[in-house]
């Protein structure tokens, strides 16, 4: 699996990516509020991991973070087709359709936020981005509200 990691790692620094701080979510958000202060744009798979069966797993808090200091708007996607074409196990990609769906930008309430944004608001926003996400991907809402565990700062780790 490493082999393949840093096959993915090459491939996206060769396209200009920003290496991003597994080891400290604190200067991944501050990473990012750099790239979108530019005037840059960010793509962010606010899940932090690949899916092992295809479907939406809970966000990580980072999301919520780096729109409201940011006030940049966030504009969710959903991407269908992607596991059947590639799951986690292959090397190769299958010849299946692949969609794409844009939906219309979400914008974290009063931003940019000088200091922390409040637990509530930073829930109540990525549980709206993500049921957003799911609706444009084609997955149903799980039973219970993303984000599965209470959103932190980021120091914590995870974002």
């Amino acid at each position: 699996m490493k082999g393949i990691q840093r096959e993915v790692g090459a491939v996206f620094r060769a396209y200009g990516t920003e290496p991003m701080h597994a080891d400290d979510p604190q200067a991944t958000v501050e990473a990012v509020c750099r790239i979108l202060a530019r005037g840059d744009v960010a793509g962010i798979f606010p899940e932090g991991r690949i899916s092992c069966d295809g479907r939406l797993q809970r966000f990580r808090p980072g999301l919520s973070w780096i729109a409201a200091r940011s006030g940049a708007p966030v504009v969710p996607v959903g991407i269908r087709g992607s596991f059947e074409s590639l799951p986690r196990h292959r090397r190769l990609p299958r010849p299946v359709r692949v969609t794409v769906h844009v939906g219309k930008p979400i914008v974290y309430p009063d931003t940019p936020c000088p200091g922390p944004p409040s637990p509530e608001r930073s829930q109540a926003f990525q549980e709206r981005v993500f049921a957003e996400i799911s609706r444009l991907a084609g997955q149903e809402l799980p039973s219970e509200a993303a984000p599965a565990r209470p959103l932190r700062a980021p120091s914590v780790r995870g974002v």
